[in-house]
């Protein structure tokens, strides 16, 4: 609740991207709360994305890397859409990116 009104102040968190530590903190709490497994963040302009999982077993959330959220991307991509496609699919991924998605299309084809 504290984060569902646009704040151009951020004051909820020390730095509003959804990668940093401490980012997800509040939304997981509500989560939690609220029954819910999965969180989903994107900062301001929306072109970083922050996900959390919460293990119901072990009572932990993990929060995923933007390598780790681009290789399930990825990889829901290809499931769905890259091997009973008719036309050829490409993925992109940039110099700092992980090496995974190259190494899938390798694989697949």
């Amino acid at each position: 609740p504290s984060q569902q009104h646009p704040d151009a102040n951020f004051t909820s968190v020390p730095f509003p991207n959804p990668e940093e530590k401490g980012a997800l903190d509040e939304a997981m709490a509500f989560a939690k709360e609220s029954g819910c497994d999965i969180v989903l963040a994107n900062d301001p302009d929306a072109d970083r994305l922050g996900v959390a999982e919460f293990n119901k077993v072990d009572g932990k959330w993990t929060v995923f890397t933007g390598d780790q959220i681009g290789s399930l991307l990825g990889h829901w991509l290809w499931e769905t859409i890259g091997k009973n496609s008719e036309q050829p699919v490409a993925m992109c991924a940039s110099t700092v990116s992980s090496k995974i998605l190259s190494a899938m299309g390798q694989t697949e084809g």
